[in-house]
């Protein structure tokens, strides 16, 4: 894995730079790609639940008002979703945008009030994991309820995160003349307005009374067609006074509507919401420091605010409001409005009477000296969603929904004292995986994600999975040698390697021992003496290692420095100092069928010059490939079979070659830059048994092949059908079980198999499973039998703090 950014540091100094890519090429015919999952993930970090469910992230909520059940939600990174059974205890999702849009960032979402088939989303990422994937790609439109989409004004907003969309009920002559407003943030853009239903936008911010500035919130009056709020946070104001403004005509001027709202010099982000039936508007201010710093009413469009306080204790203990926060007026009571932050706060049980990193959600109401009222846990019949909210809604039938980093749910009857969540994530799919393994021996996947644990699945093609950890999962890898095929040993953590432990697991999938923490007892070089965690302040979020690829009893960590071990983890050698934050190894070979277990390579990331560095055969000596030409390593992979070839991609999405151990290189780039849009990860697979190696490329659109690298042009193509055009961030190759896994930021665990004439694998799959664009199994709906591991201590997130920008030693 590459080394991410700091989140708020992005956020606030870091330009976006680059469009999307004009859309990956057409798949393929065959193989068809098949969806593992996890959609649900049972035993998630949510309170009070039945199987306490978790998804993944979901930005942003659309209620068809006029079709009770009809739900439409914008995921981080996996895509527009559907249902029409939305107060089920387990609606029924399906996926919109997969194999229609170059990529599957959709940062907010919003239903016509003019036609409910017509649905604008608009485009980028605001993951949680540093922002990861598509910056934006414009705006997306559906006329049919989300069976087809348009990209819209793709030039207007290409590279740009498109944080609030608006269609107005105001037009200049029906659905084409309709005005649909979309803002940006970030990019200090500010407000777009279009006159013609989407088509085409005209930047407003800087014209008309509004600044040239990034707005945070845009907030329509459903009571008046022309009338709609915009905040513009100090943060992103460049300059301009941060402030609330609103139009009474659809956009085109503005005047200021914040006096008596306090805070505006040193927010961060402003949060707005309208009462549907009452016009009564809400503003929650988050300060610089991530955490809400106080809620405002007004019931005059603005002229003058109440300050209505904040919640005690905060909402914001993890000081991530730069993403997560929400704020829901009530559609019929004038005096109510919700709040919602990041989490719970620590030692559990907390005053709240929560007992994990839950969501925090308060009521409050304006009528009331002490207006506000504690809506999850304790004020909740002991009932908590997952952390981390970025949107909440109003259903037709009064609950209230909230999207959050583990998915989508709702609170029901919110205003009486018997209120009460539940999950209506049902098989609601997002999982954000950035690492992913098939694990031969019980023929099932497991993988670490972003903010939803390690899941692992429940049976072989089965979509429902259980956390085995909760949090940020960390990096995982498999042991099927040390066995002999009796079991496996799984290795898993939380992010920053911490209770970084190995497992071990049957062929039924069942836990036989673990998990066992990892000694990381450094007993020689430089660290000699003292644990990992103790001796180096340089291991990351999403830290990577890898098992040897001869004796996986052997691990190769990477940091800045180079550890290993040949013991499981218990004991390493603090080998090398890179002086760089390394992003991706490859350890243990063959040359003529003989192992070289020592074998290695390592590659650095970030800024300066790149390292690629190489320990050979019957050698202790690590030497530089100083021949090596491309960009900081993204991601590397050695031929299995002859680990003399070698093979880079670079963050610069450049593909290079060595075939003669790094002493000389080829750029294999080709037409790659033609299909997708960053390349992320590289694998080297052999799918026929070894006869024939196929180099594999996978990234934001998919995964694309080369065959035989090195003879002939390198012409790449797209591998198999049916990937949906997220961000692949893992790729493995399972020889064993002859099964191609992907990891997508987004969309989960997928797997090929029966490509290039190797053998099948149909056997460790149900047939549905293994149904190009089917229904796959959905197993049992009881968790896996796991011990439950919870965190000791608050999460580090990655909204609020990432590795050193220069690595020490």
């Amino acid at each position: 894995m590459s080394k991410r950014k700091n989140l708020v540091a992005w956020a606030l100094g870091i330009a976006v730079s680059g469009a999307a890519s004009a859309g990956p090429a057409a798949p393929t015919a065959t193989p068809a790609w098949s969806e593992q999952g996890p959609g649900p993930t049972l035993n998630g970090q949510t309170e009070g639940l039945p199987g306490n469910p978790v998804a993944g992230a979901v930005n942003a909520i659309a209620v068809d008002l006029a079709h009770p059940g009809t739900v439409y939600l914008s995921t981080v990174n996996g895509g527009v979703w559907k249902t029409t059974n939305a107060n089920t205890t387990a609606p029924n999702w399906k996926p919109l945008t997969d194999l229609q849009l170059p990529a599957l960032s959709i940062s907010s979402i919003a239903i016509s009030p003019l036609d409910p088939k017509t649905i604008f989303a608009g485009t980028g990422s605001t993951s949680s994991d540093a922002f990861e994937g598509s910056p934006g790609f414009g705006v997306i439109r559906s006329t049919d309820g989300g069976a087809t989409w348009s990209i819209l004004a793709g030039a207007t907003f290409a590279g740009r995160r498109i944080v609030s969309i608006a269609p107005l009920a105001r037009t200049g002559g029906g659905l084409a003349g309709q005005v649909v407003l979309a803002a940006t943030l970030f990019d200090g853009g500010g407000v777009y307005r279009s006159t013609n239903g989407g088509n085409s936008f005209v930047r407003v911010s800087g014209t008309g009374g509004l600044p040239s500035a990034g707005v945070s919130s845009l907030a329509p009056d459903r009571t008046n067609s022309s009338r709609v709020y915009a905040a513009v946070p100090a943060s992103y104001a460049g300059g301009a006074p941060a402030g609330v403004f609103r139009s009474d005509d659809g956009g085109q001027t503005w005047v200021r509507a914040d006096t008596g709202l306090t805070g505006l010099g040193s927010s961060l982000r402003v949060l707005l919401s309208v009462g549907r039936h009452t016009g009564v508007v809400y503003a929650m201010v988050i300060d610089s420091n991530g955490a809400a710093s106080g809620v405002f009413r007004s019931a005059n469009g603005g002229a003058s605010w109440t300050a209505l306080g904040v919640p005690a204790p905060t909402i914001h203990p993890g000081g991530q409001g730069i993403i997560h926060g929400a704020i829901e007026a009530d559609p019929s009571d004038p005096n109510v409005v919700y709040v919602s932050g990041d989490r719970q706060d620590f030692p559990f049980p907390n005053t709240n009477g929560c007992n994990d990193f839950s969501a925090n959600v308060f009521r409050g109401d304006a009528s009331l000296a002490s207006p506000w009222q504690l809506a999850v846990c304790n004020g909740a019949q002991g009932t908590s969603p997952h952390a981390d909210s970025r949107d909440m809604e109003f259903d037709a039938n009064g609950n209230l929904l909230q999207a959050n980093d583990g998915g989508f749910y709702r609170l029901d009857n919110p205003n009486l004292s018997s209120r009460r969540w539940v999950s209506a994530n049902g098989d609601l799919r997002p999982a954000e995986m950035h690492s992913a393994v098939f694990d031969a021996i019980t023929r099932t996947a497991f993988g670490g994600t972003q903010d939803t644990g390690t899941p692992m699945q429940n049976s072989p093609g089965s979509r429902t999975w259980t956390d085995f950890l909760t949090g940020d999962g960390g990096v995982v890898e498999v042991d099927e040698l040390t066995g002999g095929g009796a079991y496996s040993v799984r290795y898993t953590s939380f992010e920053d390697l911490e209770f970084f432990n190995r497992s071990t697991w049957s062929p039924s999938n069942t836990l036989i021992s673990g998990p066992t923490e990892l000694g990381l007892q450094i007993v020689a070089g430089p660290g000699a003496g003292q644990d990992l965690h103790s001796y180096d302040p340089n291991i990351q979020f999403y830290n990577p290692y890898v098992l040897n690829r001869i004796d996986p009893r052997r691990m190769l960590i990477g940091t800045a420095n180079i550890y290993e071990s040949r013991d499981q983890g218990d004991t390493l050698v603090d080998l090398y100092a890179t002086g760089k934050f390394i992003s991706s190894l490859a350890y243990g070979g063959r040359l003529n069928g003989q192992p070289a277990p020592d074998v290695f390579y390592v590659g650095t990331a970030g800024a300066g010059q790149p390292l690629l560095l190489h320990r050979g055969a019957g050698t202790r000596a690590v030497q530089t490939l100083g021949a090596y030409p491309g960009g900081g390593v993204g991601d590397l992979a050695m031929d299995p079979q002859d680990y003399r070839r070698v093979y880079v991609v670079d963050e610069q999405s450049r593909v290079w070659a060595s075939f003669d151990e790094g002493l000389s290189w080829r750029n294999l780039t080709g037409n790659l830059p033609t299909l997708l849009g960053q390349a992320r990860t590289i694998e080297l697979a052999r799918p026929a048994g070894g006869a024939q190696s196929v180099l594999l490329v996978g990234g934001l659109g998919g995964v694309f092949q080369l065959r035989e690298p090195g003879t002939g042009a390198a012409a790449w193509s797209r591998l198999g059908s049916n990937l949906p055009h997220g961000l692949v961030l893992d790729l493995r190759y399972n020889e064993r079980a002859r099964v191609l896994i992907a990891g997508i930021l987004g969309r989960g665990a997928w797997t090929l198999n029966g490509w290039s004439g190797g053998a099948t694998t149909a056997s460790w799959q149900s047939a549905a499973a293994a149904t190009a664009g089917g229904a796959a199994a959905t197993g049992t709906t009881t968790a896996l039998a796991l011990p439950g591991i919870v965190r000791k201590a608050a999460p580090r997130s990655r909204a609020a703090a990432g590795p050193a920008a220069v690595p020490v030693r």
